[in-house]
């Protein structure tokens, strides 16, 4: 009873395991589609299986036994955790070839040739289409030769405003050498005058002296001579008075202090006549002596020549600033004709005409590829004449869907796989939508790593994108780890002997790293590369059978060894070599799946041996 208490927690577990296969299956729904199909039909099939063969043994009391043992034999390896979506191969850099309108409403030329094919490779700059030119070269010529008159009176009229520029300022020139000469003469009198007045300075100043004290004693003389005639007339007017009265003492008293006081009058502008006339002698003296001294050095030529020398640098300057304002004028006129010479070269009909003639060599944009023409000799150019896609720099148009796309991010590498090429190609998700599109997914790019990857445009591809990867590392079947009870530890069975059925396990205690759906790194110091680990941690899985009563139908042994020993022709669970092309573990030794048992009435045989796994 105690291996049937075994048995049935077994199958209790099982319904735990089917239904969080059931979750996972249900997040992957929509990316594998077919994938999801086959799980559902199987797990269904497993589910009622179970039920029958827990069935029967409910009815047995007889003895059970295993029939087989899958196992994982520990190898180093590579562990990806990705989100796998499916794209299209297309280019990362890609131009086109159209014909660009004049927009003057005249019709397009025809096309002249068509110098590629499609498949052809092509550099930035290649001509690929050529148009017919004839009408705009022809236009070109009338063009040119309407403004060829402007240009020659354009011409005329520059060369005569250069050659009044060129006079004017050879002129000014000229008048700016009579300036500089006419400052150097007019320097050197300076020169020399400054020189003759610091020689005749002391002259100067004793002349200067005297002549100041000559006028103040002149001024002097002056003031006592006045107040002199006031007297005398004072004088007269008192002795008058007295001869008058003669009687009269007082006026006889008055009289006499007026001539005495004219006597006194009189007397001191004698001095004062006398003191100037000294002083005016003086002041003549100095005057001869500073007259002398200027004869001696030569004082009046020099002053007469600063005198010249400063009309001649006033006339110079004079007539410099009035060339000075004609080459101003020239200058003007000039750039004037310059700028209408300029002008009348070209016109804007003419420029657009060349532009024209230009616009009928297409050129390829960018290098690469003609992946597509729409172009004939003789036709009209319209839309897209041509497609140059860069093979050589290729992306993937993917889609990302909405439950995923908080877990990529720009920048992470990927896995590019194809029917058409056999090993994994490195990749870069480089875009994602902002926004989601329609469908609720969101639109991104891989960007293809390897120049020489294998792909073509076009191509249909399978996108992993990894948004974890560890290396060397120990991993095992999520299955193969279990967890003590009250405890978080963690473990294996490790193999210690026996072969198949009759194996024999250990525990061993590990510690778990990094997983994805179906495998998660552990680490044991007691475990070595080449242990086999039983891939599944739960000893009640595997396919069992009583020793006295065979189960009809299909046989758990069968059943099980093609669910998890691998499908009908033999592969295993999802293992093997990754997308980066490093060993992952494989899906584990599938053990024989027995033959099943034998239907009792005509049932359906097992599904034979389950392979490896």
């Amino acid at each position: 009873m105690k291996v049937l208490n075994r048995i049935g927690e077994g199958f209790g577990r099982i319904g735990s395991g089917i239904k969080k296969i059931g979750c996972a299956i249900g997040r992957r729904a929509k990316k594998h589609k077919v994938l999801t199909l086959v799980l559902v039909l199987v797990l269904g099939a497993g589910a009622f299986l179970s039920y029958r063969s827990w069935s029967a043994v409910r009815a047995v009391s007889g003895k059970m036994a295993y029939n087989f043992v899958r196992t994982t034999t520990l190898t180093k390896g590579s562990l990806s955790d990705s989100v796998s979506t499916t794209g299209t191969v297309g280019s990362a850099n890609t131009s086109t070839v159209s014909y660009a309108s004049s927009g003057n409403g005249s019709a397009a030329p025809k096309i002249k040739t068509v110098q590629v094919a499609v498949g052809d490779t092509v550099a930035a700059g290649d001509v690929v289409i050529t148009l017919d030119t004839a009408d705009i070269e022809e236009s070109i010529a009338k063009e040119k030769e309407n403004i060829a008159d402007e240009v020659a009176s354009a011409q005329d009229k520059y060369d005569t405003a250069l050659a009044a520029y060129n006079k004017a300022v050879a002129t000014a020139e000229n008048y700016e050498s009579s300036v500089a000469t006419a400052a150097a003469s007019l320097a050197t009198a300076q020169t020399n005058y400054n020189n003759a007045v610091s020689s005749v300075a002391s002259f100067q100043t004793t002349y200067n002296n005297a002549a100041a004290a000559q006028e103040a004693a002149g001024n002097a003389y002056n003031a006592k001579l006045a107040a002199y005639n006031e007297a005398v007339s004072a004088n007269n007017a008192a002795q008058a008075a007295a001869a008058a009265d003669p009687a009269n003492q007082e006026l006889s008293a008055a009289a006499s202090a007026a001539n005495a006081t004219m006597g006194a009058a009189d007397a001191e502008q004698q001095n004062a006549k006398a003191a100037y006339e000294n002083l005016v002698q003086a002041t003549a003296a100095a005057q001869t002596a500073l007259n002398n001294a200027k004869s001696a050095c030569n004082y009046q030529n020099y002053e007469q020549a600063v005198n010249t020398a400063q009309n001649s640098y006033a006339q110079a300057r004079s007539a410099l600033d009035q060339y000075e304002k004609t080459v101003e004028t020239c200058t003007s006129t000039l750039k004037q004709t310059k700028e209408t010479l300029t002008k009348v070269s070209s016109s804007d009909a003419l420029e657009s005409l060349q532009e024209q003639l230009a616009a009928c060599s297409l050129k390829a944009e960018t290098a690469g590829k003609v992946t597509a023409l729409n172009a004939s000799v003789g036709s009209t150019p319209n839309g897209t004449l041509a497609t140059i896609q860069d093979t050589g720099a290729l992306k993937i148009t993917i889609t990302i869907e909405e439950a995923d796309i908080h877990e990529v991010a720009v920048g992470m590498s990927c896995y590019i796989t194809t029917d058409a090429t056999a090993n994994a190609i490195s990749g870069t998700l480089t875009q994602i939508d902002p926004v989601a599109n329609q469908n609720g997914s969101f639109g991104a790019e891989v960007t293809v790593n390897d120049a020489d990857s294998g792909l073509l445009i076009g191509m249909n591809a399978t996108v992993e994108i990894v948004k974890s990867e560890t290396e060397d590392c120990f991993m095992v079947p999520i299955d193969a780890v279990g967890t003590e009870e009250g405890s978080s530890d963690k473990f294996v069975y490790r193999k210690t002997g026996g072969s198949g059925a009759d194996s024999t396990f250990e525990k061993v205690t590990v510690t778990t790293g990094a997983s994805n759906d179906y495998y998660i790194e552990i680490n044991a110091a007691e475990l070595t590369e080449g242990d086999i680990v039983r891939s599944s941690a739960d000893l009640t899985q595997g396919v069992e059978e009583t020793a006295e009563e065979q189960t009809g139908g299909l046989g758990l042994g069968s059943l099980f060894g093609g669910l998890f020993g691998g499908q009908s022709s033999g592969q295993g669970v999802p293992g093997g070599t990754p997308p980066s092309g490093n060993g992952t573990m494989s899906g584990g030794n599938r053990g024989n799946g027995g033959n099943g048992g034998t239907p009792p009435s005509g049932g359906m045989p097992s599904g034979g041996p389950g392979g490896q796994g």
